[in-house]
């Protein structure tokens, strides 16, 4: 069984070396998505699948936050944010990469936020 520390040091390690962090990045981004990560590493589901799941929450933030529900729409935007690492490690550790994840990765990141910024 693979472990927390063992998942961490397999899927995130490059990440952390690569990028320069903002100050929230390893606490409320990085730390909590391996555990998510490693849930769904003992399930069937895809990074595909959860690639999906991030644009559902954040299209259901956008909803929430347009009809007013602020708590609401903050939680699926974090949500959102947690989970597009997620597909990521899920389809480092499961090593299957493909040219529709790559399509479904890059979406989230150019409609969510103005169609979430169009809602507010």
């Amino acid at each position: 069984m693979t472990s927390i520390k063992e998942l961490r040091e397999k899927l995130q390690a490059e990440k952390f070396a690569l990028r320069s962090h903002y100050w929230g990045y390893t606490w409320a981004y990085r730390k909590p998505s391996i555990y998510i990560t490693w849930l769904l590493s003992k399930t069937s589901i895809t990074a595909n699948q959860v690639s999906l799941l991030v644009l559902i929450f954040g299209f259901g933030a956008a909803v929430s936050a347009y009809l007013g529900n602020i708590y609401l729409a903050i939680l699926l935007a974090y949500l959102n944010i947690l989970l597009d690492g997620v597909d990521g490690e899920i389809a480092r550790l499961r090593n299957k990469f493909s040219l529709r994840g790559v399509y479904l990765d890059a979406i989230n990141p150019l409609a969510i936020p103005g169609l979430f910024l169009i809602a507010l």
